[in-house]
């Protein structure tokens, strides 16, 4: 088995950012993901920007879904690992879903 590479784009903590509200543990999380070796955060760019407009009018998704999906596209992941079953209409690029698999 390859190397799994793993990536998000920065909206991740906007789109997670209201739950440390709510759930003190979010913190945590946002500092894993600030200052993991692991795991590579991309920048918005106007590119990922005006494709993830064209994914979220195509499918419907939420902004910071379409910028994920986006990101993804962009940095040639070979595929989408979500546990979010909206994202299964999306073509562009393959999205295995998380419960069918394990």
């Amino acid at each position: 088995m390859g190397l799994i590479r793993k990536l998000t784009n920065k909206i991740v903590f906007f789109d997670t950012a209201p739950l440390i509200y709510y759930i003190e543990e979010n913190q945590k999380y946002h500092d894993i993901l600030r200052h993991s070796s692991s795991i590579e955060l991309f920048d918005l760019d106007a590119d990922i920007s005006i494709a993830a407009a064209r994914y979220r009018a195509r499918y419907g998704l939420r902004t910071p879904d379409a910028i994920q999906v986006a990101t993804a596209i962009d940095v040639s992941a070979d595929f989408f690992l979500t546990n979010d079953l909206k994202f299964r209409n999306v073509n562009e690029i393959e999205v295995p879903i998380l419960d069918e698999i394990i």
